[in-house]
């Protein structure tokens, strides 16, 4: 298991400059769609299960208020 980890770590940042105009269009995407059900409140949680290399956790940082809680895994 420790292997197969250490390639996907290896690999990570090639898999976001070779896929970037993919990846940000299919956030940018998915984020509209999120959009309107996050609240800028203290307190709402967000969970991002399968999260990849984090480039929706990154545009979601980005968009909402510092006192959402933001957990990716």
């Amino acid at each position: 298991m420790e292997e197969v980890r250490e390639e996907y770590d290896a690999e990570a940042l090639e898999y976001d400059e070779k896929w970037d105009d993919y990846v940000q269009f299919t956030v940018g995407k998915t984020w509209d769609r999120l959009k309107p059900f996050v609240r800028n409140d203290q307190g709402f949680t967000i969970l991002d299960v399968g999260c990849g290399t984090g480039s929706m956790f990154l545009r979601m940082h980005q968009e909402v208020e510092k006192e959402v809680i933001m957990i990716g895994g």
